[in-house]
């Protein structure tokens, strides 16, 4: 009965995060499943990055039939293995949850038919119901550790690497198990930190580098933009010392990178390293007028400072 219980609310909490990556209501509570279902969501991520080919695109119906199976199937709970009894018989273990069959029977061996010489007895199977049952939660099971153990793989992938789309939908599977703005954007800072190294590690190659560069500025605006609306909503100053961290570790890695990088790639990194300046700028402004009448008006890094003349 607990068993069934934790499988259920493991299925309703997935569909939940489902709905919320899908643009649906975010709630602002995590759950102790959260980080259980973190290589779910990074799967269901990569699932809606792939690009299908214009006749083979999965329609909405077929999207919706596969969301509810893979719900469906977490919400079952795994299957003991078969028991064996030397002597009496076998124990075979029902597939399905909550029924009668469910617990564990015994069947006892009658009286043997007759043997022919040369051929061995017929083995008992499954019904082909629990076989089809068996197979869907075993190949459940086998798929999602395998795909966590592509997830771990993933962390040290660089652009242009097999996994490298795994390790960004990871990221994003995080992003929608994070349960405030605060932690949001602290996990966007953490991205932008990772971007940073990747762009030390792609500096020789524009393809690569651009690209990752356009990452960091997107994700680094978006980290500032939460926190600092958060701290002003709050009138917290200490939520400012993520910003702070940030601009601390990322402005030695970025000025390294601007000397280091081709002259045509130079004013690319200098944008984003110009960018870092900003926002040192802003967090500093923001932490002044903390307690002042907010300004009203926002821009690409958040909310502009309060307007501190009435003080």
């Amino acid at each position: 009965m607990i068993s069934e219980l934790f499988h259920r609310r493991r299925a309703e909490r997935l569909a939940r995060l489902l709905d919320q990556a899908d643009g649906g209501p975010r709630g602002h509570s995590r759950s102790s499943l959260d980080d259980i279902l973190v290589n779910e969501l990074a799967i269901s991520q990569r699932l809606t990055t792939i690009e299908f080919a214009p006749r083979s695109e999965a329609g909405a119906e077929f999207r919706t039939r596969l969301r509810a199976n893979l719900v469906a199937t977490a919400q079952r709970p795994p299957v003991a293995p078969a028991q064996r009894r030397p002597a009496t018989g076998r124990i075979y273990a029902d597939a399905s949850p909550g029924s009668v069959a469910s617990r564990a029977r015994t069947v006892t061996a009658a009286s043997p038919a007759p043997a022919v010489t040369g051929q061995r007895p017929a083995k008992r199977r499954l019904p082909g119901t629990r076989r089809t049952r068996l197979a869907v939660v075993v190949g459940f099971a086998a798929g999602t550790l395998a795909l966590s153990g592509i997830s771990v793989a993933s962390g040290d992938a660089m652009p242009g690497d097999p996994l490298y789309a795994m390790k960004r939908s990871t990221e994003s599977a995080q992003l929608v198990l994070a349960g405030s703005d605060i932690d949001r954007g602290q996990a966007y800072l953490g991205f932008a930190r990772t971007r940073a190294r990747e762009a030390a590690v792609t500096r020789a190659d524009p393809g690569k580098l651009i690209p990752v560069l356009t990452d960091l500025d997107e994700q680094t605006s978006s980290g500032v933009r939460l926190l600092s609306a958060a701290a002003l909503s709050h009138r917290d100053a200490g939520i400012l010392d993520a910003i702070d961290a940030f601009v601390a570790d990322q402005r030695p890695v970025l000025t390294d990178l601007l000397g280091t990088v081709s002259q045509r790639d130079r004013p690319r990194a200098q944008q984003s390293l110009d960018l870092i300046t900003q926002i040192a700028q802003r967090s500093a402004a923001l932490r002044a007028g903390i307690s002042c009448a907010p300004a009203g008006r926002s821009d690409a890094l958040g909310p502009l400072p309060p307007d501190c003349t009435g003080h």
